[in-house]
């Protein structure tokens, strides 16, 4: 399977990262990639357990634009 590896090389990645927006680019595209992995090997919980972390990266851009706009 690649697309795991796939994934932990993008986390690996988004590690080595020092600003906060390619932080948060590359775990939403780390977090994008594991659910088609998880629906294959009917891993529903790692399905839910995904688009929690997808919202609360999303909800953290939020945030985060908020600072940077006034």
């Amino acid at each position: 399977m690649l697309l795991p590896a796939l994934v932990v090389i993008v986390g690996m990645c988004t590690r080595w990262q020092e600003k906060l927006s390619q932080i948060q680019v590359l775990g939403l595209v780390g977090t994008c990639l594991w659910p088609p992995y998880t629906i294959v090997v009917h891993s529903y919980a790692g399905v839910l357990t995904q688009l929690f972390l997808m919202s609360g990266i999303i909800f953290q851009f939020f945030l985060t634009i908020e600072e940077v706009v006034p």
